[in-house]
Parts: structure tokens; sequence; C-alpha cells
């Protein structure tokens, strides 16, 4: 009887090698969303790595984020309107409202809270250090790398406002 027993475990444990030994490498290998891929040099959009619109650029130091922080604009506005993140997750803000979205850091119309460059100083900001999308589009993304309290608004429609906490 215990022969057979250890030869049944045998036979599981041979199947899962061979199961995981023939399960396809891009299964395996090809991050998830909710992946930390810390270890890959990548943009947020890596068609154009330039792109100031995608977000920022990402370095093997700074992790993406493993957490998916999402900000809708609507025509009730940013919702949620405050959210809380830690250092080094992205925040995607994504337009739902079929009217123009530029995500802009406090104050308006210079953009200076998050940078303390005004917006002619850094947009288009390929370097990704300013909280500030730079142009209008309908999905942004931005890495916060400090901590504190950012407030934000629509550069369009300045009165749409929001908050981004980083601790």
């Amino acid at each position: 009887m215990k022969k057979f027993i250890i030869g049944i475990i045998g036979i599981i444990i041979v199947a899962f090698i061979i199961f995981y030994a023939f399960k396809s490498p891009e299964k395996i290998l090809a991050p998830s969303e909710n992946t930390d891929i810390s270890q890959i040099q990548t943009t947020q959009n890596p068609i154009n790595p330039t792109d100031s619109s995608s977000g920022t650029l990402q370095s093997s130091s700074t992790p993406m984020s493993a957490i998916e922080n999402v900000v809708t604009y609507s025509e009730n506005g940013f919702t949620p309107k405050d959210i809380t993140v830690k250092v080094g997750e992205t925040v995607k803000f994504i337009n739902k409202s079929g009217q123009a979205m530029w995500v802009g850091s406090d104050e308006h119309p210079t953009h200076m809270q998050y940078s303390g460059t005004i917006l002619k100083e850094h947009c288009p900001d390929t370097a990704g250090i300013s909280f500030d999308q730079c142009k209008k589009g309908d999905e942004y993304s931005f890495t916060f790398k400090k901590a504190g309290k950012w407030n934000y608004h629509n550069h369009s429609k300045a009165n749409i406002t929001g908050v981004v906490i980083v601790q």
C-alpha cells in the first residue's frame, strides 16, 4: 500500500514538472498589470518615450506602480476627487467626459506646485519631473516621486480640481 501511494505521489510530481516545463515562456515571463517590473527600463508609452502626455520615464531605480490608481474625469469632475498613493506609484487619469482634459499641478495657470518650474519651463516634460500633462488628451499617467499633498486641476476648466496625497 505504501508503494502504491508513493507511486501516485511520484506521478503527480512528474506531471507538475512536465506541465511547467512545457508552459509557454510568454505566459511565465510576461508581466501582468499587477507585476512589479522594476528591473526593466521602460515608459508608460513605449512607442514614444518622450511623449509627455504618456507620463514619466521609468528608470531601473524607480519601480512602476504595482497598484492601479485611476482617476476618472467626467462631466462631474475628477473621481475620486482625492486619492492617496505611495511614493513611486503611478496615477492614471482617464477622460470620459467628452470634453477637453489637461491635468496640471496647481496653481493655475503656472502648474509649478509639484516641480517648482512654470508651465513654459517644463512643457514638454520629457524628463517626467513635472506633474503636468502639458497638452490636452484622453489619458495621462504620472509617477509621483515626492511625498506631499499635490493639488491639481483641469487646465482646460480650472475650477475642476482634485488632490493626490503621496505618502
